[in-house]
């Protein structure tokens, strides 16, 4: 399945929006945003690395089924921490 067949099969399955494909860079990507949670994604074919460390998650969450919300907590967290300590230098708080 190509990028462009994924494009077309996410979308018509109704659970992304905002779908954008990256068809220029190195591995082609498309960014999305998953309808029921709002979480923007990357999705990738034929990335060796991110099919490991996608499986390297799966087994972990198969041992404790906490992972996958404090990995979700983590990234929500340090995604508004980024934000912070992007806007606040802007604001003259150093």
């Amino acid at each position: 399945m190509d990028a462009s067949n994924l494009h077309f099969y996410a979308v018509g399955k109704g659970h992304v929006s905002s779908v954008q494909p990256i068809l220029t860079a190195k591995v082609p990507i498309l960014k999305v945003v998953d309808r029921g949670t709002g979480i923007e994604c990357d999705i990738s074919i034929e990335n060796r690395d991110g099919i490991l460390k996608s499986q390297i998650v799966q087994m972990i969450s198969s041992i404790d089924e906490r992972f996958p919300m404090l990995s979700f907590l983590v990234i929500k967290y340090l995604s508004i921490v980024l934000i912070l300590f992007t806007l606040l230098p802007l604001r003259g708080y150093n």
